[in-house]
């Protein structure tokens, strides 16, 4: 079993150096921190629209305690610019009773440029080529985005009920600290659905937890309490790089994160090469090749 594990380690490492993992991450951070913002919107007014701004502010104001400080500023700004701008306006002036539909679609567009830019480095971590054509691959990496705003709108709204169905305030702090792993288990069960559906030639199975996900996701909540203590603790960082340090901080976060991201995949990768797990279907693909060529 050690030895397994020692392999799959090595295999992982060696993977992960060979993708050039973290040159592959600075590209989708990049791509991701232009889609943040657009997908903050869309979350706030899907959330307004369904519960209120009070209370869509409230859930994000707790939603921010997993995020790091230097990162807290830049979200929090992005939250009130989407609380007085509807996207649905953008172009109003211009594009007349089409405008709502035309701004939301533009919206959803811009929001959905991190996701592919996500999938296609996933691509390249499970060693595969996209084979899907561009209005499937737009579909899905559309599909998936919605999803993602949809969770985050369902969990507004929970946020929103359980205050009301556990009114007793002790019962209430009682079920308080469950929140992390309530988010760790979410977020380990978001990335293992991540590593399945984006790869071209898809995962087999439906792994409701993976090994590489459910690591990512334990080191995505350390990242970011160890990220908030070091842009504390060293004031040089802010002398270094003066008003631009919050800038420079949440893409330094956003880079960290996808790193992780993008090893957790490399680990599972590495699982499915050297034991079969998780549906490697490259592997099974290209024996399939191979004992074509033979015959």
């Amino acid at each position: 079993m050690s030895g397994t594990a020692v392999r799959i380690a090595r295999h992982a490492a060696r993977e992960a150096s060979a993708d050039q993992v973290s040159f592959v991450a600075s590209g989708v951070a990049f791509r991701v921190a232009l889609a943040v913002f657009p997908a903050i919107a869309l979350v706030v007014w899907l959330g307004s629209r369904l519960l209120g701004a009070d209370e869509v502010r409230n859930f994000l104001q707790g939603a921010m305690q997993a995020v790091p400080d230097s990162t807290r500023e830049i979200v929090q700004q992005a939250v009130g610019a989407s609380m007085t701008k509807n996207p649905a306006d953008r172009g109003s002036d211009l594009l007349g009773p089409a405008a709502p539909l035309i701004g939301l679609a533009f919206t959803l567009w811009s929001a959905n440029s991190g996701m592919r830019a996500l999938f296609k480095a996933l691509n390249l971590i499970f060693d595969v080529e996209e084979g899907r054509g561009w209005l499937r691959f737009t579909v899905v990496t559309l599909l998936c985005t919605l999803g993602t705003l949809v969770v985050l709108v369902c969990a507004m709204t929970l946020a929103d009920l359980v205050p009301h169905v556990l009114p007793q305030e002790g019962l209430y702090a009682a079920f308080s600290p469950l929140r992390w792993p309530v988010l760790f288990a979410v977020l380990a069960l978001a990335l293992a659905t991540l590593y399945r559906l984006a790869p071209s030639n898809g995962r087999e199975g439906w792994p409701f937890v993976t090994v590489g996900g459910a690591v990512a996701a334990l080191l995505l909540l350390l990242t970011c309490g160890l990220f908030s203590w070091f842009t504390g603790r060293f004031a040089s960082f802010a002398v270094t790089y003066g008003s631009l340090s919050t800038v420079v901080a949440f893409l330094l976060w956003l880079w960290l994160s996808f790193v992780i991201v993008l090893c957790g995949a490399e680990l599972d990768a590495a699982i499915g090469s050297e034991t079969g797990l998780y549906g490697d279907r490259a592997t099974e693909d290209r024996s399939k090749e191979d004992s074509v060529r033979r015959d």
